[in-house]
């Protein structure tokens, strides 16, 4: 299992990183605001699709998303 609210604190750090708002990335995405909102919150889990986005968005590891710098 993973942990929800660590993956969202890294996807939000990334987003701030870039500088872009929730809604830019939602639209950018293709995914709602809301969706964004909860995964940064960590009151939602990520599907497959959801997390390839992100990756890819971001230029970011799949490992650094899911698991951090460890």
């Amino acid at each position: 299992m993973y942990d929800k609210n660590a993956i969202g604190k890294r996807i939000k750090a990334l987003r701030c990183i870039t500088g872009k708002t929730q809604l830019e990335v939602a639209r950018e995405i293709g995914i709602s605001v809301e969706t964004i909102r909860k995964l940064e919150q960590g009151k939602r889990g990520l599907s497959l699709e959801i997390l390839d986005s992100i990756k890819d968005y971001y230029g970011a590891e799949l490992e650094y998303i899911l698991y951090g710098d460890n």
